[in-house]
């Protein structure tokens, strides 16, 4: 039962392909983005538990609708090894991530050790009134100083990924990224990146091929190719009026030979400077 006030949490995970477009060799490549969204509802006396839990998902979902754009990793082109400009926060963290962390564990452990300072200073002092807070405010002041100081170093030490050995840029490159070509060939048959849309529901995906495309190609109305898992180059005519997550009509394959593909249109991630460049082009 939950009381009236009393708050529900659920989180929820997601796997999006991110696209990118290499901006020193203009290669695309796809990498995997995976997030966990949470939400919560507090129950309110009139909403029944089913209620609550649906407000919480949506909540959860909403996180993924706004700030999955904003997410980013740090994976190099495989083809120039040449990470993006847009990915420089996110290779600072994952080279000096450690010094920002050892800032935060020094201040959260704060308390606790005043606390400790505090008795051992008591009982090693026990007539000596000022020695504990001198000894707290000692070990408070270099903890908040080392807290600073991991923070400007984080902040202010050069960080250029491209500069960083290649055959550390080429395995993160084999070991994240593929190219688009390499990603559509496998995920037509859909895979974790279909997780969100298929699951529960997986009888009504049940021979069906997923083609993953670009915004700018739902918008400008292309027609895009589709391989088979059997080698087969389908050519799918999109609209403007296309969605994530939208069956296809048959008469959109245009070179099906008389055989009926049952095809799922999925939307490829891309991040906000991605997005907000395609809609620069537009104007």
């Amino acid at each position: 039962m939950i009381y009236a006030g009393q708050p529900i949490y659920v989180s929820v995970s997601r796997v999006a392909p991110r696209h990118v477009r290499c901006e020193h060799c203009e290669n695309e490549f796809i990498y995997e983005l995976a997030r966990v969204g949470l939400g919560g509802a507090a129950a309110d006396g009139v909403a029944d538990e089913t209620t609550l839990y649906e407000r919480a998902y949506q909540i959860a979902y909403a996180w993924f609708e706004h700030r999955l754009p904003d997410q980013v990793e740090a994976v190099p082109c495989p083809k120039c090894l040449k990470y993006q400009s847009h990915m420089y926060p996110a290779a600072r963290d994952l080279r000096w991530g450690w010094v920002r962390g050892l800032g935060s564990q020094g201040l959260a452990i704060m308390p606790i050790v005043c606390v400790l300072a505090v008795f051992i200073a008591v009982v090693a002092f026990p007539n000596n009134s000022r020695a504990p807070f001198v000894v707290a405010g000692i070990i408070a002041g270099s903890l908040v100083a080392i807290g600073l100081l991991t923070a400007i170093l984080f902040r202010l030490v050069p960080c250029d990924p491209n500069r960083w050995s290649e055959s550390y840029r080429q395995s993160q490159a084999t070991s994240l990224a593929c190219t688009r070509d390499e990603f559509d060939r496998v995920a037509v048959l859909g895979g974790p990146f279909t997780e969100d849309l298929t699951a529960g529901r997986e009888w009504e995906y049940h021979d069906t091929f997923f083609l993953w495309v670009l915004p700018q190609e739902i918008t400008d109305e292309m027609i895009v190719p589709l391989i088979t898992p059997e080698g087969r180059e389908l050519n799918v005519e999109l609209t403007s009026a296309d969605c994530d997550g939208v069956f296809l009509d048959e008469d959109r394959v245009e070179n099906a030979a008389g055989e009926k593909y049952r095809i799922c249109l999925r939307v490829l991630s891309l991040h906000r400077l991605a997005m907000a460049a395609l809609e620069s082009e537009d104007t």
